[in-house]
């Protein structure tokens, strides 16, 4: 069959449809304004909920889900930190010390924070700082070397001010069982640094000298001559129970912003804090955002448009798109973030694609009457918008593959959000211009106008002259250049990081910087992997095996030990530590009737005998044992806490991954599961790569099947479909290229910009190739490359252009990841007009040629012009 009476025969179908919106422009209306009133209820009924946790970002892997379900079952800590730095750069001096004195007395002397301390019974042992340790310390050698000892001050502890009191060298007097004790420091300093450093000297206060260190800036030096801190911060341990935690971080952040210290700054850095700043800033940027991209768009749109009437047609069906997006999403039930800010953004620039297209070629069809240019319309460009919007969707649709919850409900949203601006704008736009009783007019133009369409069609006419005349040197360079940078796009790095969403204006964005750059408890140094051991766990095999766990841990990389032995926290090492503590002997009786002094059980120890000592622990010290050991109705997990240090390498964190489920393997009758602090962001990050891979997988795969079977459908030719999405997959390799030189990395929000590139990009593609065999119909392959170029050339670069100017307002949002995402996406939509207008018609010219040379098509086609076919003059000999 030739090809045009092929094509329309394939393209019945779509005229009929097309045909049946034209004679009910009623009815399409009634039916958008019908589902936008549906939309409007959901979100009246259901409300938009926001919310940012770091759970969200986290995906569904066992490194993650065995984390949480540590977080969960175990009492883990809930800290938050006072940093405190001093005005004249060093804090080791009386003053500073007892301005942070000062501020820990107000905070316990707050009735709800005190409620809700991680220990109520004794409020001033939840707070860790370096005058509350130096103070502890001072008293504890003052009153050794008065005869007291260790074991009297553990059951007769002292409160907040008399710690400061005895920092200060005053009197002060604690009250025991055995009647009131008045201490006077005489032998120990009064000055900060010579207390350090007479701890220093001491063997047993090394221990104290690494805590206090670990609460210091990292320019403290224990063995310098002159001693110097920066800062400090003071640690708040509470109740990981809390219900509202943001209301209780609210109260600290509050008496913390009335202090009034005289030689110190207080800033206070909690995590619920800082997730409602990155929340208030994605509100923030939206209410920033949206009147810019709206104000943009009608500028763009009267430009383009030059007729109010038309840009607020367009304006209009928009809206009801960004509602419809809304609606479903509260419909379902998803909580809105920082990274949906960005869908309405995106619906803007993508959206208003539609409108352009609908609205040029409905001009462009000026000389038919209204019902026959909107079947036209719809027939035509509307078909190319079809494609467009699955590929678009299936782009987005690639994050369902993404264990990241987050990743899969923002990829739900820009899904429904494309397919409700494509079925609004299809049925709305077309509908109101047939029903307008003063009718479009065919657009005429003004003579700047006309100037700047001519500049246009030149320059995108160079993309058909190069493909009339040098395809193969077109494709050839094309390629060379992807080569180029898929070498850097393999450089790229891959970042998780949260806290990155915070604007780097804010003080506890610099605050926070300021804590990961200076203290060592932030920056990575050391941190906390884990060992979960599932199963019967007061059974005696589990104490043997964990021993033998032990043992392989003692030669496993990247495991701190001490005294040769691992620095590991488990059921043993407490119920050990306890039965050695001096005072109360109940527990040490028990437990080494049934314990030998290695840890291990005597060979005549029961499951039942080790209950009672779980019973006792929990009784008695349920806060220490509710760390390492689980009880729902029977005891039925352990936790064992490793001491671990990669310095940050993220292979070395992967090998000490793999190395501690080797070491967990000596559990052969329980079962085990390896987490860590390190291995949750690394192996977060390596989730993240792959899924962008099999994400862009997907998304390459489907838009070619996709676009070979509709392009085979409608114009015979499974080969047009697939070169279509070629040029595009090279746009991949130059936006990843383009990221590693601008110094960016992949975050959870530009982890979906290659399957987007082709998503987004391939929609370029398609109007251009549905065009040009549209132009194969009626002209030569050159003309009608040169037809094609021209005729879509100028919507393409209005389409462009808003689309580039919608994402690049995400560049003034406040949050980085919205900034770098916006830059990006419309550095993206660039490159993708670059290669369908310039390298794309190379490819049609020469698929166009190999069909001729195959004899099924009909015309003449002809080859070898005199006059450039792209000139006028050559148009006027067609």
């Amino acid at each position: 069959m030739p090809i045009a009476d092929s094509a329309r025969c394939r393209r019945k179908k779509m005229n009929n449809i097309a045909s049946w919106v034209a004679r009910h422009p009623q009815f399409s209306v009634a039916a958008v304004l019908s589902v936008t009133a549906l939309m409007l209820f959901s979100i009246y009924s259901n409300g938009i909920a926001t919310q940012f946790n770091e759970d969200s970002f986290q995906p569904d892997i066992e490194v993650v889900n065995t984390y949480r379900e540590i977080g969960s079952n175990f009492t883990g800590q809930y800290t938050v930190e006072v940093l405190a730095r001093a005005g004249d750069g060093n804090l080791l001096d009386r003053e500073s010390l007892t301005d942070i004195f000062a501020l820990e007395e107000v905070l316990l002397a707050n009735a709800t924070i005190c409620s809700h301390l991680r220990n109520p019974q004794y409020p001033e042992g939840n707070i860790i700082s370096l005058p509350t340790t130096l103070a502890a310390t001072r008293i504890a050698a003052e009153a050794t070397l008065q005869g007291r000892g260790e074991d009297w001050l553990l059951y007769h502890p002292y409160n907040i001010t008399q710690m400061r009191r005895a920092l200060l060298g005053q009197n002060i007097t604690i009250h025991g069982s055995g009647g009131a004790v008045n201490l006077s420091f005489f032998y120990t300093p009064d000055n900060v640094q010579q207390s350090i450093r007479m701890l220093a000297m001491n063997p047993l206060g090394s221990q104290a000298i690494e805590y206090i260190s670990r609460t210091l800036t990292t320019d403290f030096n224990a063995s310098a001559q002159n001693l110097t801190a920066a800062g400090c911060v003071v640690l708040i341990f509470l109740d990981p129970e809390t219900p509202d935690r943001l209301g209780l971080e609210k109260i600290i952040d509050a008496i913390v912003r009335d202090m009034q210290p005289q030689q110190v700054t207080f800033t206070t850095i909690g995590g619920d804090l800082i997730n409602e700043e990155i929340l208030a800033a994605s509100n923030r940027s939206i209410q920033l955002l949206m009147p810019l991209a709206m104000l943009m768009i009608i500028v763009v749109l009267l430009i383009v448009y030059r007729t109010l009437s038309d840009t607020l047609i367009s304006l209009l069906a928009l809206a009801f798109s960004i509602i419809w997006m809304y609606g479903f999403g509260a419909a379902l039930g998803f909580e809105f973030n920082p990274m949906t800010t960005a869908i309405p953004i995106l619906l803007i620039g993508l959206g208003i694609d539609y409108g352009i297209h609908l609205t040029m070629r409905y001009r462009e069809e000026g000389d038919r009457e209204k019902q026959d240019r909107v079947r036209v319309t719809l027939a035509t460009v509307g078909t190319a918008l079809f494609i467009a919007t699955l590929t678009t969707m299936v782009a987005f649709l690639s994050n369902l593959i993404s264990p990241i919850k987050l990743l899969q409900e923002f990829g739900i949203l820009c899904a429904f959000g494309i397919l409700a601006a494509f079925v609004v704008m299809l049925l709305f736009v077309p509908a109101v211009q047939q029903l307008r009783r003063t009718p479009a007019k065919k657009d005429t133009g003004n003579r700047v106008i006309g100037r700047s369409k001519h500049l246009v069609n030149r320059v995108v006419a160079a993309g058909a002259v190069a493909g009339n005349t040098r395809p193969g040197m077109v494709i050839g360079v094309a390629v060379v250049v992807t080569l180029l940078a898929g070498g850097a796009a393999l450089q790229l790095e891959t970042r998780f990081d949260v806290d990155a969403f915070l604007p780097e204006d804010l003080e506890i964005t610099q605050d926070l910087q300021y804590l990961i750059r200076n203290f060592e408890f932030m920056g990575g140094e050391a941190s906390s992997s884990y060992i979960l051991v599932r199963g019967e766990v007061t059974s005696p095999a589990f104490f043997a095996q964990l021993n033998q766990t032990m043992h392989r841990l003692t030669g496993t990389p990247g495991v701190l030990t001490i005294d040769s032995r691992p620095d590991v926290t488990s059921i043993a090492t407490v119920m050990l530590t306890v039965a050695l503590e001096n005072g109360d002997s109940s527990f040490a009786d028990l437990y080494f009737t049934y314990f030998d002094r290695s840890g291990l059980p005597k060979s005549a120890t029961t499951s039942g005998d080790i209950a009672e000592l779980y019973d006792w622990l929990y009784a008695n010290r349920e806060q220490m044992v509710t760390q390492v050991l689980h009880k729902n109705g029977t005891y039925d997990a352990a936790l064992i806490d490793i001491a671990t240090n990669t310095g940050g390498d993220k292979q070395a964190t992967k090998d000490l991954y793999r190395d501690l489920r080797d070491d967990a393997g000596a559990f052969t009758d329980f079962q085990t599961s390896v987490t860590g602090d390190s291995m949750v962001t690394v192996l977060t990050e390596e989730t993240l790569n792959r899924g962008q891979t099999n994400s862009l997988f997907i998304t390459i795969i489907t838009s070619f099947l996709i676009l070979a079977v509709i392009f085979y459908l409608r114009d015979g030719s499974l080969m047009l479909g697939v070169i279509t999405a070629i040029p595009i997959i090279f746009c991949v390799g130059w936006i990843l290229a383009a990221m590693y030189l601008m110094g960016l990395a992949l975050n959870v929000m530009t982890i979906t910009i290659s399957s987007l590139t082709v998503g987004l990009g391939v929609t370029y593609g398609i109007h251009v190739s549905h065009r040009f065999v549209e132009e194969l119909e009626k002209r030569d392959i050159p003309r009608a490359a040169c037809a094609t170029v021209q005729s879509t050339g100028l919507s393409l670069f209005g389409a462009a252009a808003t689309t580039i100017a919608g994402f690049g307002l995400l560049s003034f949002s406040l949050m980085p990841p919205l900034q770098q995402f916006g830059r990006i996406t419309a550095l993206t939509i660039l490159f993708a007009f670059i290669s369908a207008v310039f390298i794309l018609p190379s490819f049609l010219v020469l698929w166009a040629r190999r069909r001729q040379r195959g004899g099924d098509g009909e015309g003449d086609w002809r080859l070898g012009q005199k006059t450039s076919p792209c000139s006028p003059a050559s148009e006027n000999k067609k």
